[in-house]
């Protein structure tokens, strides 16, 4: 199956391809129809399934196309013979509400994105309830072997309402961890 999406970010089928569960991880096979950047293969349950890129834009150019196309491809045969179940599964709503906080941090042009979401996921597993990256900026105020990147990250205790002071100390330690990977954090 492949589907393809003209004019739409990069990041909005990204976040498509999430939405059915599977995981995105930078592809190390790169075609010529490819944008070098913009690649991923589609993992499901630790297999390649398929990839997810932005066309090359000399191939767009060739065909005198002039907005950006973003192709998924995935091989269904393949989903189909891992016989996953389709039952549907629930949880129990929270009950304890939650407290979002963001932050924007300045990286290398060429750093994974991947790189700075684990290191924020890994910085509290208990209290982080997700983590999301919700913009990506390139240009004025911004060196040009540096991009920004804004994360949206999720905190929230399933047995209580977190504290102020709590949130804090998670947060400052989330930032502390993005520091230590290289990332410099923006006001």
């Amino acid at each position: 199956m492949i589907a393809a999406t003209v004019g739409e970010d990069f990041r909005g089928l990204q976040g498509k391809v999430e939405a059915f569960g599977w995981e995105l991880k930078p592809t190390k096979k790169v075609g010529a129809h490819m944008h070098p950047g913009r690649a991923a293969d589609v993992i499901l349950r630790g297999k390649t399934i398929g990839c997810l890129y932005e066309v090359h834009p000399k191939v767009l150019k060739n065909f005198d196309i002039k907005s950006k196309v973003i192709v998924v491809e995935v091989n269904v045969q393949m989903i189909h013979e891992m016989q996953i179940k389709t039952t549907s599964t629930y949880r129990e709503l929270p009950k304890y509400p939650s407290v979002q906080r963001d932050v924007s941090i300045l990286i290398h042009r060429t750093d994974l994105a991947e790189t700075y979401f684990k290191a924020i996921e890994r910085s509290d597993q208990k209290l982080i309830e997700s983590v999301e990256l919700i913009d990506e900026y390139t240009g004025k105020n911004v060196a040009d072997d540096k991009r920004a990147l804004t994360y949206s990250i999720t905190y929230r205790a399933s047995d209580r309402t977190l504290t102020e002071d709590e949130v804090s100390a998670i947060h400052k330690q989330t930032l502390d961890g993005l520091k230590k990977k290289g990332a410099v954090i923006r006001d």
